[in-house]
Parts: C-alpha cells; structure tokens; sequence
C-alpha cells in the first residue's frame, strides 16, 4: 500500500488540516485528513494534548486510504477516545465520525516553511476547538485511586469556598475525605450506569458523565478500597499522576492556556480539567510543593488562569516560570509560548487584530522570529539578549546554563537560557532572581514586592561581543565563596516501592544536611549561648541569621501576604525545635566536604527515628510532627540549594553547581547576588596568552554559575551604582 502524502495548503497561515477518525470494528484505525480554514472551522473538532513519544516504536494507520505512521501513544490515544466517543453516541443510532486537531498527523513535520507558519496558528487553533483531550498514557493500578482522590480534593476546596470558615470549625481534609468517601462507596453500580444513559451527549462541561461509573468498575474496586486504607498509597497514587511526562511537556503550556474545555484521559479513565485545577489551586493543596510534578501542574493552573483573565504575558517570566519542561526540539521551549506572549490583549478586541496576529512569526514585544531552519545557539542567544534588553532585569539569568553540560554541544555560553533543562532541576518558584510573594506569569519582573539587592532604580543594560559571544553586564563583585555544605535534595516522584525507598533516603539525607548547614552557619547548641551568638557583629543571633536561609523572608504586598510570612516563619522555628531535639545524635557533625554521603548507620538511625516518632504522632504524643510537616511541604527556596559561607561572613544559599572560589557578584537590574567563576585565559605551547583579536580581548572573564541568597544582602545593603564596571560572561 503506498504512503500518505501531504497535498499543500493553498494558505498555510490562515488553513489547518484536520483528521476525521470514522469508527470501525477493526484493530486498524483509520480516517480522512481535509482542509479547512480555521476561522470557518470554529468549534466544529477537537483537539489532541499528548507527548510523542518514541519515535522509533510506530504503528501504521490508514489515511485517505493510504498507510501512515504515528507512534505508539499517540494510536494508544486515539484508540481510547474514539472508543469513549462511540460509547458516547451508540445509543443514538449511528456513531458520528471524530474531528480532531493532531500536530503529527495535521502539520507536514517534514515541510519547514509549513512549520513556519503553523506555530504562530497554534494559540487559535486550541482555542477554537470544541475540546481538548489530554492523553496522559495507559492507566495503572493507582490511577482509579489518585483520579478519585483528585475529585474528592477539589469538592472539599469546592466546599471550602462556600463556607469560608471550614478551617475553623474544625472540618480538616482528612475528616473530610473519611466521611464522604463512605457517602460514595454507598451507591451501586448499575445506578453510575443509568445516571449514564440518562446524561445529555450533548453536555460539554460533563462530557464524561462524572466518571462514576470507572470510580467503581469491579475489576478496580476491591484494589482501590484496599490500598485506599493508608496515606502513603494515596499519595502515591496521586503523585503516580502528576508524574507522568505530560506535565513537563513545553507545549502542553499554550495548549492548556487557550482551550475552552479539557478533559484528562488516562487509559479508560477520564476527568474534567476543572477537578485538577481546583484541587491543586494552591501550593497548600499540592502532595509537596518542592515537588517537581506538583509544582508543574501549579504553574499550568496559574498560566492559564492569567490568559483567561486577559493578563498580559512576557516572554522571559514564561521562560522562568517553566525552565524545567521538556521538548523534544529544544527550540520550542521558546517557540511553544509564542501564542501566550503578546501586546496588551485589552486593545484586541475585534476579530481582524485576532487574524492579524497569527499571521506574524514575530513573538511579540521582542523580535524573535519563529524560524525552525535557525540553530537552536542561535535562537537561545538571541532570546537570552532580547529578554534582558526588553526587561531591562536579569532574572532570566537565574535560568541559565551556567557550567552544566549539554548534549547539544560545547560552544554554548554560560549566560545564555538553558536549552537543555532537567525535571530535577530548581523551578522557577524556587529563583531568587526572580522571586515574588505571588509571582503570576504576567507580572513584569521587578514591579512587585521583592528583593532589591542591586536597589530598586537599577537596570540592566546588556552589551554582546558577537565576536567572542560575551555578555557584558554592569555589575559589583562584593565577595569570595569560601565555605560550602551538602546539598539539600529535592524528593523524586512516587510511583511505586521504589520510590518510597528514594523518599527515605532523601528524607534522611536532607536531616543531615539541615543539621551540617546549622553547624556551618556556627548555631551553638545550648539555648542560652544561642542567644549571644551574633551574625557578623549585627544585632541579628546566627540562629536568627540560619533560619533566614531556611526559610527566606521576602518582602510582602498587602496584610494577608505579611500574616502567611509569619505564620511560615514561626513553622521554621518549629521546624529547627523538632530536628534538633529528635536528632541529637547529628548535632556539630559537620564536613567541610560538600559530597560527603550519609552513612548508612546514620541513615538507619534517622529512618528509625522517623519512624517511631511518626507513631507516637498518630496518638496525639507528637503535636509538633504536624508543624514540621508543613514546613517541610512547602518549603521550596532551600530545596535542591547549597549552604554557602563568604570571606567577609555572610551565609547564604547558590545552586548545586557552586564552589568554593566563585564571586558574589551584584547585576544592575537584578533583586538577587550571582555566582560567577573567574576564567583562566587560553596559553599556547610557548606559554603566551591566546585571545583573539575582537572587542573582547584582554577583558577578565567568568562562567555565570546560578543566582544566590545572602543573609543581609537581598535588600540594597552593598549596591552602589558608582562602584559598577562591565562583568564579562562567556
């Protein structure tokens, strides 16, 4: 059978491709790809969320007759809709056949001038569509679970909501979830199943008829109920959810943010958008919030909320706030936001400035074109340069390479955006260059209550040496590294036993490192020598000065905002009285070594710690385990950090990659110290110094290393403006 191939489309910035999926009792699925002009095609198909997947583990359809290849999750996909939408619509006599909107099979992946000028198209295609359907992969024994446990968490905020005083009588989430869940469990089978048969198939905000009926599939039910007994496979459950690909994919960003109505698939599973939204509307509500999927899906949430409210996006705060998802082309990290970037949507209010706006390739405000025939260098160069010129703030640094390694060659810089980022890397809540109380993905950087280490009138005026790709920046070196501690990890995402284990170890390794950083910062141990110790001659006691990197203290807006920053402060304190009274053994253990491991007689000894202290907690003998939880749920600033000490005295907080040696550096522009690695100059055989002739010869040099935090540091204490000299970056 001869392959499918694209026929042209007469106007590629004003037509797409749609693929009409026809039932069919057969294992081969197949169908019709048409042409249409998107305006006309309003609301009239669906559209497709998914990861690609392995490319190299394909399966052939039928298209116009004709064999095509798609990959595995996508046909795993496909196949689990279309059976929905004929159990939708059997009923009803014959079964309609499916429009869908799918990337790999509507867009000619190998044309790149198509490619060109179907991106910019993306925004309006998803938001035209009737529905998104978000494949997230096949289910698994916890997907029945963590699907129920979504919804149940989403009616308690619902409930909350409507009586703003739950907290306060009493009614926590765990009561809460005990009563209603035995409420549920109460209703049959075949009553989910006529409540299914009386639903409208016409109904777009219950499309999938409130899932009863999988909730209590029998072939789940008795599993579901049995590891529904304990909180760890809840958890479990719902992190085995959060933790799948999709929710770190870049383009799932624009795709969430513009469509109308979303619903998740899961296998056979399904749930509204809305359910997820609700339940993770706060980091409060998250499993962990220094987890990388649970802070993934608080992002999403928030993106979309910004676009539906009409807020106005910019590029570099997008780049920040989703610096750790993933693409298989590393330039659509930044071709992917194109839809969301653009002027103030408040003046586009009639359909011909909506049409004029997909017809560029220009993000907006910046001058980058979309262009798939540019090197991915080129394109993350510029990006980089025109994010600090339009902001005029170098918060986007805070997500650079720095000297990490990347599979994409060597010749990238230090300074430039990170083009190939990791899940386990800092997310962008957990930048100080960046950090606001509440940072909404529209704020223009700068304009909010934050840190103002390089004062509040300072900005950055970027310079680049095209010759040598150096990045010139105003800027002060204040100090020299000379200490640095262990670092305290993030926790992995569960899945499984495994996963618990990792949780333990992780857990007891950061105990260490709490306890090693509280050494290093020079913290006594008696109480009352505790309070004469002072941090640098300041009236501020090291103790003061240690649960400040713990826990920093960031400026706040309004009243609301200042109560929440005590009330996390008083659970630091809280935080420290609980470690060092259940961990004595580990008080003063300090290595200067910054790799040292935990020895497996310590690990067990905190394990067994944990342990039991977690038994008398679930008698009511330990009030203070309930503290110490939630600071450790939601901190997420000292999370995948190093403690750093400095020549002149100040302890602080950099990244993993820091080292003893590396300058504090002030940037004009920036509310937050860097890190920046002085650069030894090239010799050659004869022992002479080779730099090449171009404007930046015979200039100092550095690797730009991370953004830090510094105890005394973050609020304009050593800016001087007349102090500032060039800072060259390679």
């Amino acid at each position: 059978m001869p392959p499918f191939t694209y026929a042209q489309l007469e106007n590629p910035s004003s037509q797409i491709r749609l693929f009409e999926l026809i039932p069919t009792s057969g294992r081969r699925l197949k169908g019709t790809v048409i042409h249409v002009d998107l305006d006309a095609a309003h609301g009239t198909y669906d559209a497709l969320s998914y990861c690609w997947g392995e490319q190299n583990r394909r399966v052939s359809i039928l298209v116009n007759g004709h064999s095509f290849y798609i990959s595995r999750n996508l046909h795993a996909a496909l196949k689990n809709i279309l059976r929905q939408h004929e159990f939708r619509y059997g009923g009803a006599g014959e079964v309609p056949h499916l429009v869908m909107w799918i990337d790999a099979l509507c867009i000619n992946q190998d044309d790149t001038e198509e490619k060109n000028a179907q991106v910019p198209m993306m925004r309006d295609i998803y938001a035209n569509g009737r529905r998104t359907h978000v494949w997230l992969g096949p289910h698994n024994i916890w997907t029945a679970l963590a699907f129920r446990e979504i919804r149940m968490r989403a009616a308690w905020e619902r409930e909350r909501e409507r009586s703003r005083d739950s907290q306060e009588s009493g009614i926590g989430w765990w009561r809460w979830r005990q009563i209603h869940q035995n409420r549920r469990s109460s209703s049959s089978h075949g009553q989910a199943v006529e409540r299914q048969q009386q639903h409208s198939p016409t109904s777009q905000n219950d499309y999938y008829y409130d899932e009863v009926a999988e909730e209590q599939d029998p072939t789940d039910g008795f599993l579901t109920r049995l590891i529904a007994k304990a909180p760890v496979p809840i958890w479990l459950a719902t992190s085995s959810v959060l933790s799948r690909p999709w929710f770190s994919r870049s383009w799932v960003v624009q795709e969430m943010a513009t469509s109308k109505c979303i619903t998740m698939v899961c296998g056979k599973y399904h749930m509204d958008w809305g359910n997820m939204e609700m339940a993770f509307k706060s980091t409060s509500t998250s499993p962990n919030n220094s987890n990388a999927a649970g802070t993934s899906i608080e992002i999403l949430i928030a993106i979309r909320q910004s676009f539906h409210n009409a807020d106005r996006n910019r590029l570099e705060t997008l780049l920040w706030s989703t610096n750790t998802f993933q693409t298989t082309d590393p330039r659509d990290r930044i071709f992917s936001l194109f839809g969301l970037v653009s002027p103030d949507r408040h003046q586009e209010s009639d359909t011909a400035s909506e049409s004029s706006h997909r017809t560029q390739d220009i993000i907006p405000d910046t001058g980058i074109r979309i262009d798939y025939a540019a090197s991915i260098r080129d394109v993350y160069i510029e990006t980089t340069i025109q994010c600090l010129r339009t902001s005029g703030h170098v918060g986007i640094l805070a997500v650079c390479l720095g000297t990490r390694k990347t599979k994409l060659g060597d010749d990238f810089p230090s300074w430039v955006l990170n083009p190939d980022p990791s899940r386990s890397d800092p997310t962008g809540n957990m930048s100080f260059a960046w950090a606001l109380p509440t940072p909404p993905s529209s704020q223009r950087p700068g304009t909010g209550a934050g840190w103002t280490a390089s004062g509040l009138s300072s900005r950055c005026e970027p310079q680049l040496d095209k010759n040598d790709t150096l990045l010139g920046v105003e800027g002060i070196i204040v100090d020299t590294v000379t200490r640095i501690g262990l670092e305290r990890e993030g926790f992995p995402g569960a899945g499984g036993l495994r996963e618990i284990y990792e949780h333990a170890k992780t857990g007891a390794q950061n105990i260490k490192c709490y306890m090693q950083w509280r050494a290093l910062t020079g913290v006594p141990t008696s109480l009352a020598a505790r309070e004469t110790s002072l941090y640098r001659g300041t009236t501020k006691t090291t103790h003061q000065a240690f649960l400040e990197i713990m826990c920093p203290r960031l400026p706040t807006n309004s009243p609301d905002e200042a109560a929440l920053a005590e009330k996390h402060w008083e659970l630091s304190r809280q935080f420290d009285t609980f470690v060092t009274s259940t961990f004595q053994f580990l008080q003063n253990k300090k290595s200067t070594s910054k790799n040292s491991k935990l020895s497996k007689i310590h690990a067990a000894r905190i394990v067994a710690k944990s342990i039991k202290v977690m038994g008398e907690a679930r008698f009511g003998n330990r009030e203070d385990v309930a503290q110490a939880a939630d600071f450790e749920a939601t901190d997420s600033f000292s999370s995948s950090r190093r403690f750093l000490g400095t020549e002149k005295g100040y302890i602080g907080l950099g990244g993993t990659h820091a080292s003893v040696g590396d300058q504090i550096v002030l940037f004009a522009g920036s509310p937050a110290p860097f890190l920046i690695r002085k650069v030894e100059p090239k010799s050659d055989a004869a022992g002479g110094s080779v730099d090449p002739i171009s404007p930046g010869a015979g200039r100092v040099r550095y690797k730009l290393i991370c953004d830090a935090y510094f105890v005394d540091m973050m609020a304009g204490e050593l800016w001087d403006q007349d102090k500032c000299e060039s800072i060259w970056l390679e």
